[in-house]
């Protein structure tokens, strides 16, 4: 009986969105130490829209890139974008990403942090993106914003800045 309760409780928090929390051992004094993940960061279909994100990135295929917008759009500022964010549909995302591969070669992203947002539906990312443009070596931190749609995590944001 006590088996099942375990189970029943682990569906309930799974099931209310609850964080799960990870007790992590720490090597020199065996002490527990407390690690909330949520279960939004587990989640097997939001990993394969970021490492599709990530390759698609590092190639600098626009087209495949655009694809990934959300279908209201999202809210775009790239790379010292004089224009400032702007809300940019699916379709023009394509010409964004364009102008900007053919500005830019060499790319490199690391993950910086990954969170949840306010609801199971948003997910935050922080990415360090190096880049080569006009021969010289530049760097920006690249802001991402996914949200949940019928179709899958879709780019919300996307935006640089320091």
């Amino acid at each position: 009986m006590h088996r099942h309760h375990k189970t029943l409780g682990s569906r309930l928090r799974r099931a209310a969105g609850v964080p799960v929390v990870v007790l992590l051992l720490t090597a020199w004094g065996g002490s527990a130490v407390a690690v909330e993940r949520s279960p939004v960061e587990d989640d097997p279909t939001l990993a394969m829209a970021r490492t599709q994100f990530r390759a698609r990135w590092l190639v600098g295929d626009h087209a495949s890139l655009a694809r990934l917008i959300a279908e209201k759009g999202a809210v775009m500022s790239l790379a010292r974008d004089d224009r400032g964010a702007r809300t940019t549909t699916p379709s023009r995302a394509h010409y964004v990403f364009k102008s900007l591969f053919r500005a830019t070669e060499g790319h490199v992203l690391e993950t910086v942090a990954v969170s949840p947002g306010a609801t199971g539906d948003i997910v935050h990312t922080v990415l360090d993106w190096t880049y080569r443009r006009s021969g010289s070596e530049e760097s920006d931190r690249l802001f991402v914003t996914w949200v949940r749609e019928r179709a899958g995590w879709r780019l919300a944001e996307l935006r640089t800045g320091h």
